[in-house]
């Protein structure tokens, strides 16, 4: 899962995706942790990371942080 996000959805990826494409690989991947972590008898925090993802995805894409690099000193 890592080198998948890696090459197609991190900022610096490999092979960068357009805009919706990404969005739809950044759900799939997380509905994809969702879903284990409610196979593993985790659902509240299953949830709780749910609503964290879904308020991360609204914020970074509607004010426009996708394009904000942080780089470590």
């Amino acid at each position: 899962m890592a080198i998948f996000w890696v090459t197609f959805i991190a900022p610096k990826a490999t092979f960068p995706v357009t805009i919706p494409f990404r969005i739809l690989l950044q759900i799939i991947v997380f509905v994809l942790a969702i879903t284990a972590l409610f196979a593993a008898a985790k659902g509240k925090l299953a949830i709780i990371f749910g609503c964290s993802v879904l308020i991360e995805m609204i914020l970074m894409y509607s004010i426009g942080l996708k394009n904000i690099k942080f780089e470590l000193l």
